[in-house]
């Protein structure tokens, strides 16, 4: 059986979003063993093949993703547990972003992510009726692709700045 038979048939067996079936996929063929026969996959070559990879956190996912797909085979069971490690991010000083923010047309929905928290979705899905005083009311969120209105990943009432 081909790897790529393998991982499809593990991939729609187990209960993950569609965002982790997709990005299961792009990380086995980023390993190069999509195309593979399943009896050819050990811990020394995937060891080899991940070692390669430059950023530290990328390999630890690829570690990760080899693990749990293989581990009915009993292979890969070996491979390392890497820590992950932190980001260091140069962050614009808040003047700095609200005159970025000023400048947008969308800057009442970066204005509500802002100060609000809310997720961009969320921001693109309120309306005027869902404001009550200096609360929003989040219920509904915008798909990734911005075409579908659906549930938000946190319900509830926002209190928001002056």
């Amino acid at each position: 059986m081909l790897v790529s038979e393998y991982v499809t048939k593990i991939n729609e067996s187990r209960p993950y979003k569609y965002s982790t079936r997709l990005m299961n996929i792009r990380d086995v063929k980023r390993l190069g063993i999509w195309d593979m026969d399943v009896s050819e996959i050990n811990s020394a070559m995937i060891r080899d093949i991940v070692e390669k990879v430059p950023n530290h956190n990328s390999r630890k996912r690829l570690f990760i993703v080899a693990r749990s797909f293989f581990r009915d085979l009993g292979v890969c069971q070996d491979l390392p547990y890497l820590e992950g490690t932190g980001r260091i991010y140069d962050i614009p000083t808040q003047e700095q972003l609200e005159w970025l923010i000023a400048k947008s047309k969308y800057r009442l929905q970066l204005l509500l992510c802002m100060y609000g928290g809310l997720r961009v979705g969320e921001a693109c899905a309120v309306t005027p009726e869902k404001l009550e005083g200096n609360y929003l009311d989040v219920n509904q969120a915008y798909s990734q692709d911005g075409l579908h209105l659906g549930s938000p990943k946190t319900y509830g009432k926002i209190l928001l700045p002056e």
